[in-house]
């Protein structure tokens, strides 16, 4: 039987439910999530993404997670960890952001204080101190592996892979109420994403300003791929943590020519001095698409920090790229990371 998804009370008007629901009806065909494996681009579409949130949401329902009780992830931020976010929140479930470097001591620790009854987490090392910590603690806690193990089994008996996940319960059937059909759209921005559980608010705030844009969110395939992955896509927006803003400053800066030529020359006075004159602006465009920049209509910092986390040679960086840094205040950063959290436990009671 099919279960309606919208939530009662349209005065819920953040409901991540109902945005899903919105955006998913409207443009079931346009391209939702993107991301590198192997080296190919993989594409959800919308219609995809609620079917493969019913089924997460089934999944997380039958292994225990529900209303209270928290789902903690851990890794590279990507489809697997939205949806799974996604998924949870939509049975009332709230979200515990975990460093995937996190020691066993601090995972014990976060067993014995929170009602985590889920984990998702990437990499064997991973995976090894979130099962040590259980059995430290004595606590039974159903491990999700988003992993595919060489031979396509858990390697444990708490610990399901990811695939597993999406078909062990039945799902509502929540595609059913979307139209078989729709009119194309136009592409609409690409929000790129490079960041970690790390980031402790990270994933409620780009889950929440996706469903507001109804935008694309592009991962590259590993971090230390980003800069590759960036140039093919050329995104339009780039929302980001101060930390891992520094991070890619750095590779940039190290991507950039350096020596006594001219070209080299002119781009060192570009970097440090902004680009001044047609020849200057060409360069610094030109530079600009060679890092995956030339769409950016500016870098979204959204964290506490804003860039008063940035050195002045990062800050001098991008001012000669060209590239704007909207960096909101702290209080602005801190209401931005609440309402997002507002905005996913609106959602939370639906299901």
């Amino acid at each position: 039987m099919t279960r309606r998804l919208d939530q009662s009370g349209a005065e819920r008007a953040w409901s991540l439910l109902d945005q899903l629901q919105r955006i998913a009806a409207g443009n079931p065909d346009g391209v939702a999530l993107r991301h590198k494996d192997r080296g190919r681009w993989l594409v959800w579409r919308w219609r995809a993404v609620v079917a493969e949130v019913d089924r997460i949401a089934a999944g997380l329902r039958a292994l225990g997670l529900g209303a209270g009780s928290t789902l903690a992830v851990s890794g590279d931020i990507g489809p697997h960890l939205i949806l799974a976010t996604l998924g949870a929140r939509l049975i009332g479930a709230r979200i515990l952001s975990v460093s995937r470097q996190a020691e066993r001591a601090a995972l014990r620790e976060m067993l014995g204080s929170e009602t985590i009854s889920v984990v998702v987490t990437q990499g064997r090392g991973g995976l090894t101190s979130w099962i040590k910590a259980a059995a430290d603690t004595g606590t039974r806690v159903r491990i999700v592996f988003d992993h595919v193990t060489a031979d396509g089994h858990a390697p444990h008996p708490d610990v399901i892979t990811f695939a597993s996940l999406r078909s062990l319960a039945e799902p509502a059937g929540w595609t059913e109420l979307l139209p078989r059909s729709a009119p194309r759209r136009q592409a609409g921005d690409q929000i790129w994403i490079e960041e970690t559980t790390r980031w402790e608010d990270g994933l409620e705030i780009v889950v929440a300003a996706w469903l507001a844009a109804g935008a694309t969110l592009v991962f590259p395939e590993i971090l230390a791929s980003a800069t590759r992955d960036r140039r093919q896509i050329q995104p339009s927006r780039w929302i980001v943590s101060t930390e891992r803003l520094s991070v890619a400053s750095r590779d940039i800066e190290a991507r950039i020519p350096k020596g006594r030529s001219l070209t080299a020359r002119l781009i060192a006075r570009i970097v440090a001095e902004g680009a001044e004159g047609a020849a200057a602006r060409l360069v610094a465009g030109l530079l600009r698409r060679r890092l995956g920049l030339s769409r950016l209509a500016g870098i979204e910092l959204i964290d506490d920090r804003g860039d008063a986390g940035l050195d002045g040679d990062i800050r001098r960086l991008w001012r000669g790229l060209g590239v704007r840094l909207h960096a909101p205040s702290a209080p602005r950063a801190a209401a931005l990371a609440a309402r997002s959290a507002v905005a996913l436990e609106a959602a939370g009671g639906a299901a």
